[in-house]
């Protein structure tokens, strides 16, 4: 392969990720990247992100809890509750320590410590506010009654989280995405539900209002085609949970209406083979207004160097717009378009 080959604009080559006139492999989240817009899936594709079954909405959380399974929740309180017990005892030790060092020495130095000592104490009101809320799920996970869809599905239909695993299922969490070689498909969910022979596969919607879409439904069917494919088990329905609550919606699944899921595929698969050789970007999304919240559109300030070595509009270069604050700025989507994206960022800074 030779680098004279890649295409400037999308960074890819004529027969990249191709052997014998093998299909492009495509993850699940790039292939509904590339519903949801053209240019999203290719800069999604390019950059070959791994599926984890839920939407990648921004920085990733770093106040994870264990949230989901009960197992987790007990040992997580039992490791919180030693801390904290092991932190009060080395307060009242502490304190002694220095009542003592006031009432023999100087009390100005334990006073000192004693005022800096608040430090500690608001980790511990943290931990404190962090218990009674992971009791609460607790006690919410226990509570909840057992239920389950009725089989056969035939319409999307409510669920909640604790009611399903109250009812008998078991959340595994995968760590090697499913493969089927037919399709040239792959893709993790969130968690696959086990019972039996059974085998329902979980989406978390992160973000966005509690609605689903096109993109959603092909995801859905794509995930239970590999589970069904790569485990030989019955797939009957899906579940989409929403936000990071509990809520969500059995979707049903029908086996042996998979047009759908090749036709998107086709789809994803005649974009990605035009950006191998074209230099004219693939068409943006029906609607610009899916524009205003995109992640590949979001404008970044530019380094000097950036600035610098660019002139706007030629092929492999960044596309750099100057706002009225005098800086300089770009976006994925940018340099693979040439253009200022409508974003709601890119409009509240001036760029478009």
């Amino acid at each position: 392969m030779n680098d004279a080959a890649t295409n400037p604009r999308t960074g890819l080559t004529p027969d990249s990720g191709t052997q014998q006139h093998e299909p492009p492999w495509l993850g699940v989240h790039e292939l509904t990247e590339f519903l949801f817009c053209p240019r999203a899936g290719l800069l999604c594709y390019r950059e070959h992100r791994d599926d984890t079954g839920q939407e990648f909405d921004g920085l990733p959380r770093l106040d994870y809890l264990p949230d989901f399974d009960t197992i987790d929740l007990e040992v997580t309180l039992r490791q919180i509750g030693t801390q904290m017990q092991n932190f009060m005892a080395g307060t009242v030790a502490g304190a002694f320590g220095l009542l003592v060092f006031a009432a023999f020495a100087d009390w100005r130095p334990a006073a000192a410590i004693a005022a800096a000592y608040v430090i500690p104490l608001r980790w511990y009101a943290g931990q404190w506010r962090l218990v009674r809320s992971l009791e609460e799920q607790l006690c919410q996970a226990r509570a909840a009654r057992a239920d389950e869809p009725s089989l056969p599905l035939t319409e999307q239909v409510r669920v909640h989280w604790w009611s399903l695993l109250n009812a008998g299922m078991v959340a595994v969490e995968y760590e090697d995405a499913h493969r089927d070689p037919e399709l040239c498909l792959q893709g993790r969910p969130w968690r696959v539900l086990h019972r039996g022979s059974q085998r329902i596969p979980v989406f978390r919607k992160r973000s966005g209002p509690a609605e689903l879409h096109e993109q959603h439904f092909i995801r859905m069917t794509a995930y239970c085609h590999l589970v069904e494919a790569c485990e030989l088990a019955e797939v009957p329905y899906s579940v989409v949970l929403f936000g990071d609550g509990y809520d969500g919606i059995a979707i049903p699944h029908h086996r042996d209406d998979r047009q759908p899921l090749t036709e998107a595929l086709d789809r994803a698969r005649a974009v990605i083979t035009a950006a191998r050789t074209s230099p004219v970007p693939p068409d943006g999304p029906a609607h610009r207004s899916l524009c205003r919240n995109c992640p590949w559109g979001q404008p970044r300030r530019c380094t000097d160097d950036e600035a610098v070595e660019s002139s706007n509009g030629l092929p492999g270069e960044p596309f750099l717009t100057q706002g009225p604050d005098g800086c300089i700025y770009r976006s994925p989507c940018g340099d693979l378009a040439g253009w200022v994206p409508p974003t709601e960022r890119a409009e509240w800074l001036g760029l478009c």
